[in-house]
């Protein structure tokens, strides 16, 4: 599902209860987290859905490197040419998305929460166990301003991962910044 302009120039996608963005402008397109391997084609029907084709795709920013998140970088950095940041903090994840310390034992959750198991059916079903990490990602530099589609600064934010960042896409005067 596609949501158009949820702010002036970006677009949420809604797939397999994950959130990915895309933000445009004159200069391309930007992306904001990847889903999982099946978002992929989403991804794609975005993009015509938008006027937009995956060679106007310049770069690809993941807030974290779950797998929830990275499960299509690979696969656009690969057919698509793109570049994919994240902060240092996640290189690890990134090339590993399943290897993280949990706070409990996943497979516990769903028996103390019933209600969980359609969205993680619906997540294996998008893939979530077949993620494919990437291990040559480009750091996102808490502060900085991305020179990609949005120009959007990097708000360093640690806590759900060690190099959880957000972006905020600059809609002002660059002076502003």
């Amino acid at each position: 599902m596609v949501r158009r302009e949820v702010a002036d120039g970006i677009h949420r996608i809604e797939h397999a209860d994950v959130n990915v963005y895309l933000i445009e402008d004159e200069d391309g397109v930007t992306l904001v987290d990847t889903g999982l391997p099946a978002t992929f084609h989403h991804i794609t029907a975005a993009l015509r859905d938008i006027g937009r084709t995956p060679a106007e795709v310049r770069a690809v920013l993941l807030t974290h490197a779950h797998f929830d998140h990275v499960g299509s970088a690979k696969r656009a950095r690969d057919r698509w040419s793109v570049l994919v940041f994240a902060h240092d903090g996640d290189r690890a994840l990134a090339a590993y998305p399943h290897r993280y310390k949990r706070e409990r034992n996943p497979l516990r959750y769903p028996l103390r929460y019933p209600r969980s198991l359609a969205v993680l059916g619906k997540m294996a079903l998008a893939g979530a166990l077949v993620v494919r990490g990437l291990d040559d990602i480009l750091s996102l530099e808490a502060g900085s301003r991305l020179p990609v589609p949005g120009r959007p600064r990097v708000v360093f934010t640690p806590g759900h991962t060690l190099g959880h960042s957000v972006t905020a896409p600059c809609t002002c005067p660059s002076a502003m910044w």
